[in-house]
């Protein structure tokens, strides 16, 4: 059989570096919630069915039904915050064998308590009811949308009772040592398996049930009968440690049933000298000898039940003492304690119950603030445990505080890590309740690394539950899977961020929990290969803690002159990747700015080149960087970044010419505004290293081509100069001219007339 019940979905993103889980369930206070299901075991003359509804906060309206019982007519009850309300069902109501619609829901419009009295004169027990909303993610409840249990009940006339919250339920039973077999339920509908000692029986299936245990007239070794019943817990909210209750009065016999879910579960039990006894899943063993308030601490989880003895075996000489019948308890572990808790108490005397108590258990240190119903505890009311002396437990009697003949509550307060147990006797009659408890569930997780998962590497998932789960299946982004507790899987891209695992459990029942992560990415942008004519810089990128060059650089930049392969690793969070990038040599490109009209001047590279125009006539002039037109990019000093540009003012125009990331050149020309040509010489000049006119400098524009020359008194040319950069320093010879006057003679070439030579003479007087 095969039953898929819920896909539960969790999208987390995290990041810091520790083990991450993906959960399928969440803590609550069990014994509070809006809808409980439950059933009355069968007993034979019962008298009184009786609900009995605490609510904390506000007035509450509740409603009994059961779903699976037409003729059942709805009850509707208003609880409020300052009793507990009592609703009675007729007993005509009550569970029998096999299967029939004897299921009850009650639903409330806020949170509430639930507890069961199923009694008659001189037979009675109780149990507190924890809720489960079958319209709400099973998280919410104790119960997992798939249902495991192993029964515990007396050794003689004993019964169980399994409740449907929802249609089409297959149950599957099976016996301790035994045949299963499956019957199907809809909501509402009760089976029950009725024989001598039923522990030990399973009880599993696909969807949400409820099981109650106990028996009818069980005398637990003694001649004293009596009812008996508590609620089953499933089997993945067992726990390792547990403490049993003291009883009221000078009760001191009890017994204890502990069913194991796990081979070679080793239990301790510190009355029997510490003697551990080893258990395999599903062994139930009885131990009726205890004396006194004991430990149990299991080294896997298990479920151990309490069972109170009748008054001719309990240690207190018998009815005489009003110390009456057996009832039975299932314990809770330590991990369901809680801080607080209100509960129900019913003093109304039923079945002349008149003897109430509260067991308290506590860690030793936490029970000095204890109050109940606002009244303090005593701390020295407390006792330690005999051998786990790191909890204390005390009796405390109801009656002090609840007066006899109401219906109420009490609360529990100012605790920290709390159990408590109600329990009431008379020469007749025995119950026990627990008072509340907290969800302590071993969920289906699934773990694995929180960070941000690198592309590239294998990452590690596990899956863990309780150990009814047979088996993981694991489903990958790419649509592969795997199986096994632990899979491994290598992440691709930033779309592999989807996973789940299924788990399914020895009755073939499965969930399925979905997650994500989050992947990163780190891309880095160096090419295959870059050409190096000069000085080439190679960038990995910004965004990253650390760079790591191959040749020592360690920042986001690095200039490289050579040929060769230069790599980088970078890190980002827990990521790191590598890149490589080959590095050659290459020529670089002879390229200089185009002018168009052409100057008259020779085109030679760098800063001195000159064109011309005349701005008052509305001259233009067209300027092209790269007449081959194989540059990649070009980027000119006003901004534009065209091959070609048109100009119409005097200034310097440079170009930034990029043929690869290794290979750039960059060119200028200067413009000037040149309407007519200008030639100027100084009449004198005194070369004496005063900073002063120390040098004849030629003053002008619009010419070129020049040819300047000077002669002494004799005609011997002395200076000779091709450009009007140059200046002549007084010096002829290589030694200081004399003062006196020089004569000089220009021949250039008007820029608006180019090829028209002028020719100019004229005098300069040297004065030292």
């Amino acid at each position: 059989m095969k039953k898929v019940y819920s896909l539960l979905r969790f999208c987390l993103v995290v990041s810091a570096f520790s083990s991450l889980s993906f959960s399928s369930a969440q803590a609550q206070i069990a014994t509070e919630g809006q809808e409980f299901w439950f059933a009355f075991l069968p007993h034979a003359g019962a008298t009184n069915l009786r609900i009995m509804v605490t609510s904390n906060d506000s007035t509450a309206n509740v409603t009994v039904s059961m779903p699976a019982n037409g003729g059942f007519t709805d009850i509707n009850q208003a609880v409020t915050t300052d009793k507990s309300a009592i609703i009675d069902v007729p007993v005509g109501n009550i569970a029998s064998a096999g299967t029939g619609d004897f299921g009850f829901k009650l639903r409330s419009d806020k949170n509430v308590s639930v507890y069961l009295l199923n009694s008659k004169t001189g037979s009675l027990d109780g149990t507190v009811v924890y809720p489960h909303d079958s319209s709400q993610d099973w998280t919410r409840s104790i119960t997992g949308n798939f249902s495991d249990y192993f029964v515990t009940t007396p050794e003689a006339n004993s019964s169980f009772a399994v409740v449907a919250t929802v249609d089409a339920t297959d149950v599957i039973l099976t016996p301790s040592g035994g045949a299963a077999t499956t019957v199907t339920l809809n909501a509402g509908q009760t089976h029950v398996i009725t024989g001598a000692d039923l522990s030990g029986y399973r009880v599993q299936a696909c969807k949400p049930v409820l099981t109650f245990a106990g028996g009818e007239t069980l005398t637990q070794g003694c001649t004293a009968t009596n009812h008996m019943m508590s609620q089953m817990y499933p089997f993945e909210t067992w726990g390792t440690r547990f403490f049993t209750v003291p009883s009221g009065g000078a009760i001191t016999n009890y017994g204890v049933k502990i069913v194991a879910s796990t081979d070679g579960t080793t239990v301790t039990i510190d009355s029997l000298d510490n003697n551990p006894i080893t258990l395999n899943k599903g062994q139930a063993v009885t131990i009726d000898t205890l004396t006194r308030p004991a430990c149990f601490e299991a080294s896997a989880p298990v479920t151990i039940t309490q069972f109170m003895k009748g008054n001719n075996c309990n240690g207190n000489g018998g009815a005489a003492t009003g110390d009456g019948n057996p009832a039975m308890v299932v314990l809770n572990h330590v991990q369901q304690s809680v801080d607080q808790v209100t509960f129900s108490v019913d003093t109304t005397n039923t079945s002349s119950v008149a003897n109430r108590y509260l067991t308290i258990i506590i860690p030793d240190g936490n029970q000095n603030a204890l109050q109940l119903n606002g009244q303090a505890i005593p701390a020295g009311s407390f006792t330690q445990y005999a051998v786990c002396t790191d909890y204390v437990h005390a009796t405390v009697d109801i009656s002090t505080i609840i007066p006899s003949g109401v219906f109420s509550k009490a609360t529990l307060s100012g605790g920290n890590g709390l159990l408590a147990y109600v329990h009431g006797r008379s020469a007749n009659d025995g119950l026990v309740y627990s008072a509340g408890y907290n969800v302590s569930k071993i969920p289906v997780s699934a773990s694995g690394n929180p960070n941000p998962t690198c592309t590239g590497t294998s990452t590690t998932f596990n899956a863990s539950g309780p150990n009814n789960i047979a088996s993981y299946l694991w489903t990958f982004p790419d649509g592969s899977t795997a199986t096994g507790t632990s899979a491994s899987y290598t992440i691709r891209s930033t779309a592999d961020t989807s996973f789940s695992v299924k788990a399914t459990n020895d009755a073939g029942c499965d969930s399925t929990i979905s997650f994500t992560i989050t992947v990163d990415t780190i891309i880095l942008a160096l090419p295959e290969e870059a050409i190096v004519c000069d000085t080439l810089t190679l960038d990995a990128g910004a965004g990253f803690s650390s760079y790591t060059w191959s040749n020592g650089a360690n920042t986001q930049t690095t200039q490289v002159t050579e040929a060769g392969t230069y790599s980088v690793t970078v890190t980002r969070n827990s990521c790191r990747a590598t890149a490589s990038v080959r590095v050659v040599s290459g020529t670089l490109p002879t390229s200089k700015i185009a002018v168009s009209p052409a100057p008259p001047t020779a085109n030679v590279l760098g800063l001195e080149r000159t064109a011309y125009l005349c701005v008052e006539e509305g001259e233009t002039l067209s300027l092209t960087a790269d007449s081959t037109n194989t540059a990649e990019s070009v980027t000119w000093n006003t901004g534009l970044n065209t091959n070609q540009i048109t100009v119409n003012a005097a200034g310097t125009y440079i170009a930034t010419i990029r043929f690869s990331a290794g290979c750039v050149v960059v060119d200028s020309v200067v413009v000037q505004d040149v309407c007519e040509v200008k030639f100027l010489v100084p009449t004198a000049f005194s070369p004496n290293g005063d900073g002063t006119n120390d040098g004849l400098q030629i003053f002008g524009k619009g010419f070129f081509n020049l040819d300047f020359r000077v002669f002494n008194r004799w005609g011997e040319l002395i200076y000779f100069s091709k450009s009007q950069e140059n200046q002549w320093d007084g010096t002829a010879h290589g030694f200081d001219a004399p003062n006196g006057t020089y004569v000089w003679r220009a021949i250039y070439e008007d820029v608006k007339s180019p090829g028209t030579k002028i020719k100019k003479f004229g005098r300069v007087t040297l004065v030292r």
